[in-house]
């Protein structure tokens, strides 16, 4: 039977994915091999990356390997951006592959969410505002996109109900047009991408977009309602513009879903559930 992993691989990227994945355990092998690897285990809860734990040098590390060499690059980039301000070390990387310290013990921050969601805001919140304190020069502004691009492809026709369309791209326009400074986002800071380092927590798979720091909220809103009135408390943003983001935000999500031939059922029930909100 297919994992999720493969099965994304082939929606995504069709013979070209199919091809890739045949040809991992070779790969596998040659980095190993040129980087001094061992003991190399996949992770379990892999999508998009083939990700594995191991060692280098009796040092614990983990290799990424993807398909998109220009993601791939870009995580890189933002990764040394955000080097120092909690974000794990880069320790190689070539077009296909990136090998990073192993932050351990590793446990992601949604192991909260059931029974210490108070403290899993909290924690949310912080890294995000550590991640924001992090400057890049203009040498690194030409690798990541402009959310102002990005949001454009809310313009095109999409099989999803028009209302949702028709006010996402209303309240986009809005909260462009709004004076605000832009930082170098993570994009997908959801809970199973901040993990415990120690006594630290840190972000892991940093995406890299520019845009206004009250974007990057909504990847870790759950309750629309609750998430939202703490993390406009926590930052003192307008409790509307931060629900107003979250709402595009989510129909960002859905078209990229099905852009990419993925099922994008979970997005439209939040949006489903933000709409009388916004």
């Amino acid at each position: 039977m297919m994992n999720t992993f493969e099965q994304n691989i082939l929606n995504i990227y069709g013979q070209k994915g199919r091809e890739w994945l045949e040809k991992i355990p070779g790969t596998v092998q040659q980095i190993s091999e040129t980087w001094d690897l061992t003991n190399l285990n996949p992770i379990e809860t892999i999508t998009y990356n083939y990700v594995l734990s191991g060692t280098q040098k009796g040092k614990p590390i983990i290799l990424k390997l993807s398909l998109d060499a220009e993601r791939l690059n870009k995580e890189i980039d933002a990764l040394k951006v955000f080097s120092g301000y909690g974000v794990p070390k880069v320790l190689n990387n070539n077009n296909s592959a990136l090998l990073l310290e192993h932050l351990i013990p590793g446990y992601p921050l949604k192991t909260f969410l059931s029974e210490r969601k108070n403290e899993a805001r909290i924690i949310a919140c912080q890294v995000m505002k550590k991640l924001h304190q992090a400057s890049f020069s203009p040498a690194y502004k030409n690798s990541f996109p402009l959310i102002n691009d990005l949001l454009k492809i809310l313009d095109k026709t999409w099989d999803i109900p028009s209302q949702y369309l028709i006010k996402a791209r209303f309240l986009r326009d809005n909260l462009l047009e709004t004076h605000q400074e832009y930082k170098l986002l993570h994009w997908d800071l959801h809970h199973e991408n901040i993990l415990l380092n120690d006594n630290e927590w840190f972000a892991i798979d940093p995406q890299g977009v520019i845009g206004p720091p009250i974007s990057e909220t909504w990847a870790f809103i759950i309750d629309p309602i609750l998430d939202t009135e703490y993390i406009a408390r926590y930052f003192n943003y307008p409790l509307e513009n931060i629900r107003q983001w979250y709402f595009v935000r989510l129909i960002l999500a859905i078209c990229w879903n099905l852009e990419d031939n993925l099922n994008p059922q979970h997005f439209l029930h939040l949006a489903e559930l933000t709409f009388p909100l916004v």
